[in-house]
């Protein structure tokens, strides 16, 4: 899905970042619709956002058992559960937009873990950097560096376990323009620019979607 700067974002249904054939349509269902959720929640589109609640939560119901049995542990199961309640309650209530994307972005924290057990063709940690740039976005807005600091460190160590996957699909350039886009954000979260660490965390997720596109 591109991503465009923060608060030039308009309200647009989101895409999923599909894990190909063998990955439930429930749970394809629920990752597009955490994104969706997230959109909507930026623009404090909270009665979209109360409708994307309801689909995540159904569809979450329908899928859970087969996670179970698929291998999930109860842990991720767990986190799902905790997620998917945390966005309704928030969805109910009346939340900023950065409370309610980041209700609605928790429900993503999860995806790796699950679309890991299908051994889909788009390696899950291009959905864990997908989670991740959306947290330090989310960091920004709060003026919390210390959290962004954090949050950008993870995306460069998953990043680091992800770059020689993407060099052995021929993806040297797309390497490169990550490599560079990380290095910004850190040098970005050890600064005071809340709005240059959100412009650059919004390039490096229009660069996941590129990743994916390798797959």
């Amino acid at each position: 899905m591109p991503r465009r700067p923060l608060f030039l974002l308009p309200l647009a249904l989101a895409t999923a970042c599909t894990g190909g054939s063998g990955v439930p349509a429930d749970l394809e269902a629920i990752e597009g619709d955490a994104e969706h959720a997230y959109d909507v929640a930026l623009v404090s589109d909270f009665a979209e956002l109360a409708t994307t609640a309801d689909g995540i939560d159904s569809a979450w119901a329908a899928y859970r058992d087969t996670a179970s049995a698929d291998g999930a542990s109860a842990a991720l199961l767990d986190e799902m559960d905790v997620a998917v309640a945390g966005l309704l309650d928030v969805s109910g209530g009346s939340p900023t937009a950065v409370e309610a994307a980041r209700a609605a972005n928790a429900v993503s924290a999860p995806m790796p873990e699950l679309y890991r057990l299908y051994d889909p063709p788009i390696p899950p940690e291009v959905l864990a950097l997908d989670y991740l740039g959306r947290e330090v976005v989310l960091d920004a807005m709060d003026d919390d560096f210390g959290a962004a600091v954090v949050d950008v460190d993870t995306v460069a160590t998953t990043w680091a376990g992800l770059e020689p996957t993407v060099l052995d699909a021929g993806g040297d350039a797309e390497a490169a323009d990550f490599s560079a886009s990380v290095a910004r954000m850190q040098e970005l979260a050890q600064g005071t620019d809340a709005q240059a660490l959100i412009d650059e965390a919004n390039v490096n997720l229009e660069l996941v979607d590129v990743l994916e596109g390798l797959f």
